[in-house]
């Protein structure tokens, strides 16, 4: 039996998610579809009658499929709702545990007799069954079409303060709509009696990673020295991003720097208004940067922005890697897709809340620390990356100091963003050829894969990981019960309200721009 995943379905949207998840896939392109070449077939809302007979026959012979609730409806002659959905949440006993709340905000497709996975309203959005002898799941949406969702939106992120802090972001978070896949294929997976087998999302057997951030925003020597010292201090490599023009006169303090990754954040701080603006930004900067013996890999676009125009200059420049948290936060990397086509530069994200974000809101020193080790806790609980990045400007080294402490208790493995990002490439670029047969799993792989561990999970709840080789006996494995994680906040919908102080810091801002410009 082939562990592969089949897609059907124009778009390169479940490829992204699947390359995310490090699972073999295929695009179907010949019928009949076999059950023993396809664990799982994925399918997107552009069906054709004829292809739809075939997912018909592929289930009754005891198939798996994934769908949105309108194709579910299409397969069964039923009616689908089509309801506006502001958000899904996970419930204490849903399937989709550890899914959290899922901004949406467009029309869905419900299925008509949902059992799984609330919307705002109350209702039922997803359906996890059965069809002839097949396994299916039926989600309100494509989830192809939600992983290449454009729109931003200033969000709210929860804290227990009474203040929430907000930033400008990805309207529909990716990472959740990559979890509701994840759980959808892994529970597909064990309905038809087969291991869940993927690559694991970090390097060996490392449950997650730390990456710390810097953008250094008309930062000081002075204040450049002092973090610089902190992360040589603990033992925690940095990755700086310069915005240059504010630090031309002492670029060599990042020349200098030992163990640190130095990246361009831009010549001017400003957002430009077209491709040619970026393309102007950035080439200063680059050439200042030689002029200096210096050379980045990396790019952070100011205020988090990014867009298709910018991404196209970013990937005419080279770099290996972009961080903008307006394409997404809190997930693992990517590659974007511009005209239906990926790109070569990754995309890393990190988490949108900055200690200058929580500064605006009056948090004070230790309510900062209890934000940050909250974050890092559920991230660690949900096995997510731990990017977060800071600001010299922002001070608050106490806190900074915290999260470090925080990182070496628990033993949690610091890198810098090139390394997390060359190594992600690796992963992506390694591609399985996975067969099961009776209790073994059979691999091949065109790549090395030294560096890269499997994650294999069972219908019991228990897990494995294991490095990739030929043959896998899974008895011989060590199996453990699945981590549960950790509970939404009883209260998280605070952040889906109206935050009134997004529009007193927009009017402060005003107010500062027009007496700095008397």
């Amino acid at each position: 039996m082939v562990l592969k995943v089949g897609i059907m379905g124009n778009g390169k949207g479940w490829e992204l998610l699947l390359q995310q998840e490090g699972i073999p896939y295929e695009r179907i392109v010949d019928f009949p579809l076999s059950r023993e070449t396809f664990s799982v077939i994925v399918v997107g809302d552009q069906i054709t009658p004829s292809s739809l007979e075939a997912v018909r026959r592929y289930l009754t012979g005891g198939g798996a499929i994934l769908c949105s609730g309108r194709v579910y409806a299409l397969l069964c002659n039923e009616r689908s709702t089509e309801t506006f959905v502001r958000y899904l949440c996970e419930e204490p006993h849903s399937h989709f545990q550890g899914v959290g709340l899922v901004n949406l905000q467009k029309v869905c497709h419900l299925p008509w007799n949902g059992s799984d996975l609330r919307t705002d309203a109350g209702a039922f959005s997803a359906f996890i069954g059965t069809y002839g002898e097949g396994a299916i799941i039926a989600l309100p949406f494509d989830a192809a079409e939600f992983i290449v969702d454009r729109r931003t939106a200033m969000k709210s992120f929860y804290a227990h303060s009474k203040r929430l802090p907000f930033e400008k972001v990805s309207l529909v978070p990716k990472r959740g709509i990559r979890r509701l896949v994840r759980r959808s294929l892994e529970i597909l997976h064990h309905r038809r009696g087969l291991p869940y087998v993927h690559k694991w999302f970090y390097p060996d057997d490392q449950r997650t990673i730390f990456v710390f951030r810097i953008d250094t925003d008309c930062a000081t020597r002075e204040e450049t020295a002092e973090l610089y010292k902190l992360s040589r201090t603990y033992n925690i490599p940095c990755t700086w991003f310069v915005d240059v023009k504010s630090q031309e006169h002492h670029l060599s303090v990042y020349r200098e720097m030992e163990g640190q990754e130095i990246g361009i954040h831009c010549f001017d701080h400003h957002l430009a208004n077209d491709a040619k603006s970026y393309n102007q930004d950035i080439r200063t900067a680059i050439e200042i940067f030689h002029s200096r013996n210096l050379k980045a890999m990396g790019y952070a676009a100011p205020y988090g922005f990014w867009s298709e125009s910018l991404a196209n200059v970013i990937e005419t420049f080279g770099f290996d890697y972009s961080s903008e948290f307006s394409y997404d936060y809190d997930n693992v990397p990517s590659y974007p897709i511009v005209n239906n086509e990926f790109l070569q530069t990754l995309q890393i994200p990190v988490h949108p809340i900055s200690i200058g974000s929580l500064r605006r809101q009056s948090f004070t020193e230790q309510e900062m620390v209890t934000y940050f080790h909250e974050h890092l806790h559920a991230a660690i609980s949900a096995r997510e990356p731990l990017i977060i990045y800071h600001h010299p400007k922002n001070n608050y080294l106490r806190v900074v100091e915290s999260i470090f402490k925080y990182i070496q208790e628990h033993h949690i493995r610091s890198m810098r963003m090139i390394d997390f990002a060359l190594w992600w490439k690796q992963r992506n670029g390694s591609q399985l050829h996975v067969e099961a047969e009776n209790a073994s799993l059979h691999i091949n792989a065109d790549t090395p894969c030294d560096n890269i561990a499997l994650r294999i999970t069972r219908g019991d709840g228990t897990e494995a990981f294991t490095s990739i080789c030929s043959t896998i006996h899974l008895e011989n494995l060590i199996w453990q019960p699945i981590p549960k994680p950790l509970p939404v906040p009883d209260d998280v919908v605070r952040v889906t309200k109206f935050n009134p102080w997004i529009l007193v810091n927009h009017f402060e801002d005003f107010i500062f721009k027009l007496l700095r410009s008397r």
